[in-house]
């Protein structure tokens, strides 16, 4: 067996100033339930952040765009049942 292509994956790791552990937690679980994207709450060097991973070389701009736009209003962007729009 011979390895074809070295692996690859690209990651971002970013904060909202003004959030907590729980607004994280909040936001990557409406992701999660709106089945948009699984983002993973985090902490870098004891702070509070988001980790994003990226496998598919083709993910296009876009969706890291509708992901990353997702935290600037989560308030408005939830639904009254806490699901966010995707």
């Amino acid at each position: 067996m011979d390895l074809l292509v070295e692996p690859e994956l690209s990651v971002l790791v970013f904060e909202r100033h003004g959030w907590d552990h729980a607004d994280y937690a909040r936001w990557s679980r409406a992701l999660l339930d709106a089945q948009a994207a699984f983002v993973t709450p985090t902490s870098h060097r004891g702070r509070p952040c988001t980790r994003l991973a990226i496998v598919n070389p083709a993910t296009p701009p876009d969706d890291i765009r509708l992901i990353v736009d997702s935290m600037r209003e989560p308030a408005a962007r939830q639904g009254s049942d806490g699901q966010m729009p995707m």
